[in-house]
């Protein structure tokens, strides 16, 4: 998969990529100085992909592995803030 041509995905650690000299210095302007937590190797969705699921609720592998959909993860959402406050909500995406 090509990261830096789909424009979906980027490698933020590496300064040479296209919009990431603006974000990290933006973010090293700022009086807190918030690091922008980019690991070397490791990629960024930057373009709004859709969760790696399909309507059935299985793991769309295939369009996972193109980098056309985020793969799923364990990290909290608001979503799971929502539920614990029993607060009903939904997502409209593809599908």
């Amino acid at each position: 998969m090509s990261f830096q041509r789909d424009k979906a995905w980027t490698n933020c650690s590496d300064l040479g990529q296209p919009g990431i000299p603006a974000i990290v210095n933006y973010l090293a302007s700022l009086p807190w100085h918030p690091s922008p937590n980019c690991e070397s190797g490791h990629f960024y969705a930057i373009n709004n992909l859709s969760p790696g699921f399909l309507p059935n609720g299985n793991i769309d592998a295939a369009m996972i592995l193109t980098g056309n959909k985020v793969p799923p993860s364990s990290l909290r959402t608001i979503g799971d803030a929502l539920n614990e406050k029993k607060i009903s909500w939904a997502y409209y995406g593809g599908g």
